[in-house]
């Protein structure tokens, strides 16, 4: 269990806040005490009550379908259950669900409870595909209505799989991203690090604007480009080395990190404008 213990920035609340935990520690480890700021601390015990909440309801909602199915929903949910994947790691934000599985499942899902005329559960189900679609759309938005032109623009498009260790771009948010680009007129260099380049060119018709082949590393993406945009979560973007990078770019620079996996300080730091998922842009709200 993690403690949280949020306070504002300032230095007299820093200073209490080091004096709180220097208290805790003396039953709490250190390491599970986490720091942060006042929303931070706020919004995680209402998130987490709320995700308590969400999966007791998920569950309710499956119980009237396997009523109507024959299936044994203390056997569903034990499957369910031991699935590691239910862990930190499928909370983190991102531009959209992707894959061959999720979506597919997730329309599945709908429709039988359509078929069994269970409308509540499905109005339940089609609203995670509304806030996926409302992610995607979202982002979009964010990237477009950036206060920037994209008309002839050059823009790197780091990651083109649904997600990191796989070459499937089955479902991908970053086919969205490329085209919302592709109507404002911009050139993209998309590079991932194992989606064929023929998968990407097939995905937009071999657009004249879509460049992969000649894009063989991160650096031959960003070469001369006036934005970067982040949409899958390699390793190898993690560490990306912003100092050399802004040198090669045009000015000024823009990096919108759509998977909060960048070293945003290193880029601003190197010049860069950069967008953050997640987080506020001004700081801290007030």
């Amino acid at each position: 269990m993690l403690y949280l213990l949020g306070s504002e920035k300032s230095p007299s609340a820093t200073a209490a806040a080091d004096i709180v935990a220097g208290i805790l520690s003396r039953w709490i480890q250190p390491e599970r005490i986490v720091r942060t700021n006042l929303w931070s601390a706020e919004l995680s015990k209402m998130a987490l009550n709320a995700y308590k909440a969400q999966r007791i309801a998920a569950t309710f909602a499956v119980s009237v379908l396997a009523e109507r199915t024959g299936a044994v929903v203390d056997d569903v949910m034990k499957c369910v259950g031991t699935d590691s994947r239910l862990g930190a790691s499928c909370m983190k934000s991102g531009p959209g669900l992707g894959g061959p599985y999720l979506l597919p499942n997730m329309h599945a899902l709908v429709y039988l409870c359509e078929h069994f005329n269970l409308h509540d559960q499905a109005i339940y189900w089609r609203a995670v595909l509304e806030m996926d679609e409302y992610q995607r759309r979202r982002l979009v938005e964010v990237v477009t209505g950036h206060n920037l032109s994209f008309k002839s623009k050059r823009v790197a498009v780091l990651g083109f799989a649904y997600k990191a260790s796989t070459s499937d771009s089955r479902g991908s948010p970053s086919v969205d991203i490329v085209r919302s680009l592709l109507q404002e007129g911009a050139s993209v260099y998309v590079y991932d690090p194992r989606v064929a380049a023929e998968d990407v060119m097939k995905a937009f018709d071999c657009h004249r604007d879509v460049h992969v082949a000649d894009v063989r590393c991160i650096t031959d993406a960003i070469r001369h480009s006036d934005c970067v945009i982040v949409c899958t979560d390699w390793e190898e973007f993690k560490c990306i080395d912003w100092r050399a990078m802004a040198s090669e770019m045009q000015r000024p620079a823009h990096l919108f990190d759509l998977r909060g996996i960048c070293d945003a300080e290193a880029a601003r730091a190197a010049g860069l404008i950069v967008y953050e998922i997640g987080r506020s842009e001004g700081g801290v709200a007030k």
